[in-house]
């Protein structure tokens, strides 16, 4: 359903659509794609941004709450509503897209779903938040055991979670 970042997971900066299809000018101009080969394309397009701005006036702002909220009702009952339509059952789980959420967007989630899953490896205790559910990641052969082993006691699941996010 997301093809990007979850809009929802913070609010948005509205960019100027003047300068980015002004960028998109000069890029397109200069080989297009290509350009990003060039080790000095970062320098070049922070020139051409500076070049603008002595044109032209940014026209950027921060979106009303108002408009998150209504973007919120969309993004999380509107999915809910077409994944139960598509699959004919009701879907009761909320997965984090990209794992990006806050606390605004949880409460969204737990008006529609009984529980939501983050991108956070570890074990899931008892008291934990269900929507803050951690994860275990899955392979095949017997990788799936040695996790499981190490899931089942609280003490080996907090230090291989630890060790897993400095990797």
């Amino acid at each position: 359903m997301y093809e990007k970042k979850w809009d929802c997971a913070c609010e948005c900066i509205i960019d100027d659509l003047k300068l980015r299809d002004y960028m998109h000018d000069f890029v397109a101009k200069h080989n297009g794609i290509l350009f990003f080969k060039n080790k000095n394309a970062q320098r070049i397009l922070y020139r051409q941004y500076k070049k603008y701005l002595k044109k032209n006036t940014l026209n950027m702002h921060i979106e009303p709450r108002y408009e998150r909220m209504k973007r919120l009702e969309i993004e999380v009952f509107e999915s809910k509503r077409i994944l139960e339509e598509q699959l004919n059952k009701s879907v009761d789980f909320f997965c984090y897209p990209f794992g990006s959420y806050d606390e605004v967007s949880k409460e969204y989630v737990k008006r529609a779903y009984k529980a939501a899953f983050t991108l956070k490896i570890g074990q899931n205790m008892p008291d934990d938040d269900l929507f803050e559910l951690k994860r275990i990641e899955v392979r095949g052969g017997d990788w799936l055991d040695k996790r499981l082993k190490i899931y089942k006691n609280p003490f080996l699941s907090r230090v291989y979670a630890k060790i897993y996010r400095k990797i």
